[in-house]
């Protein structure tokens, strides 16, 4: 059990790092998108018309994002915010803090490649399927609404009519992009025309720079109260539960058991994979079994509570409750499974 003044200390640490990489995290996304990647850019690359391309889309996004689970919540509401499908952006929801090229190389140093290909296999497969369930459900709609649409169809636009140069609008009077060049006149226009048509209106770095950042912060205003909660809960739950008591009490118990209570031990306790991995570890040296220590490995870095309060101002609790479901299935299978790797 960690002492108060351990507990504050680990409060304090991620308030701040949890505050500074929302920002960051939600800027850069935001600057990004205005300069280069115009909405139906986007859809065009994430979307598809079959779900399981998206899907697989998603999960290939979640490999090549090393975000925490808390972290994919702005990048997440960028997604839904351009037009992004929802199958593909829960997808990446999923197995963003599960599965990139870091975590896989530290499970590989710590356990060996074996249990890399069990992990890579079992994780990715089951973030997929929970993806395509609760897509084929009908649980998009639990999102709230107005996330779901691209900026270039809100309706505080610049009249099309407007003539001339003018000084860069506000963020509320941003104009329409010009429409693509049509399929008669494609060999007449410009390649900057076109890019235009794909990118969207660019006011320069300056103007660009402080919408970009007004973004951030209404975003993080939305947030912060459930994010505060969040990150509060997980402090004390880690200062007031025994963490060896606990595994110690699971080592004895059977396996089918064990596994689906590693898998919720793990959720309250907000870890990113990277940390939890050593963590793991040492307590697969201690005796514990390798299955729970993944299950809750899983639950730690797949769902914790600043996430979920982040998320419940994008997700109705329906589909919050799904989301967890989904990452506690992640959690139990992997736990059952990922011991067959196991070298004999």
């Amino acid at each position: 059990m960690a002492t108060w003044n351990e507990t504050l200390w680990l409060f304090s640490v991620l308030f701040v790092e949890l505050i500074a990489l929302f920002l960051v995290v939600t800027f850069v996304m935001e600057l990004i998108q205005r300069r280069w990647l115009h909405p139906s850019r986007i859809q065009r690359w994430l979307g598809g018309q079959r779900i399981t391309i998206g899907i697989v889309k998603g999960v290939v996004l979640g490999a090549v994002t090393p975000f925490c689970s808390a972290i994919g919540v702005p990048f997440l509401l960028s997604l839904l915010r351009v037009g992004v499908p929802f199958h593909t952006a829960l997808a990446f929801l999923i197995s963003s803090p599960l599965v990139d090229a870091f975590i896989l190389g530290l499970i590989g140093v710590l356990f060996g490649w074996e249990i890399v290909l069990g992990y890579t296999i079992i994780v990715v497969t089951v973030c997929a399927l929970a993806a395509w369930l609760l897509s084929s459900l009908g649980m998009e709609r639990y999102v709230k609404p107005g996330l779901s649409q691209s900026r270039d169809a809100l309706p505080n636009t610049l009249p099309a009519t407007s003539t001339g140069p003018s000084s860069p609008p506000s963020e509320r009077d941003r104009a329409e992009p010009p429409p693509p060049c049509s399929p008669p006149a494609a060999a007449a226009c410009s390649v900057e025309e076109a890019e235009h048509g794909e990118q969207g209106d660019w006011y320069g770095w300056p103007h660009e720079t402080r919408a970009a950042w007004n973004t951030a912060l209404s975003s993080l205003r939305d947030v912060f109260w459930r994010m505060l909660i969040g990150i509060g809960l997980g402090a004390i739950i880690y200062g007031l539960v025994p963490q060896q008591a606990m595994t110690g009490v699971m080592q004895h118990l059977p396996t089918a058991l064990a596994v689906p209570l590693a898998a919720v031990a793990g959720i309250p306790l907000y870890m990113r994979e990277e940390a939890a991995l050593p963590i793991g570890y040492a307590l697969i040296q201690s005796g514990v079994g390798v299955g729970l220590v993944f299950a809750m490995v899983i639950g730690a870095a797949g769902a914790s509570l600043p996430e979920l309060s982040m998320l419940s101002s994008v997700f109705r609790r329906p589909l919050l409750l799904a989301f967890v479901g989904s990452v506690f299935a992640v959690a139990m299978v992997g736990g059952w499974l990922i011991p067959l790797f196991v070298p004999s």
